[in-house]
């Protein structure tokens, strides 16, 4: 829907609140996000993928609040996505 509402289509607007805020409850901490009840690569992957995306086309414009907390999640999973890695060092 972003990216029609971008494309200067009409979208229902009330929808969009409820998926964004729907994603946002998918959130675990650190950066990352619940895809289900497991954390996985892909999970990580869409979630922080996408929605610099969302906010490009709707949020910074229309739901900057939420716009503003997947900014900061994202930002969060830079600080933490090594700890997801096993420590393979030499001995």
């Amino acid at each position: 829907m972003a990216f029609m509402a971008n494309e200067g289509y009409e979208i229902d607007e009330e929808i969009m609140l409820d998926h964004a805020q729907a994603v946002l409850e998918y959130y675990a901490g650190d950066g990352w996000y619940r895809d289900g009840q497991c954390f996985e690569y892909y999970s990580c992957w869409a979630f922080n993928f996408y929605a610099p995306l969302w906010n490009r086309w709707y949020g910074y414009g229309h739901l900057p609040y939420v716009a503003k907390k997947f900014e900061e999640n994202s930002n969060r999973l830079m600080e933490s996505y090594a700890d997801f890695f096993d420590y393979v060092g030499t001995q």
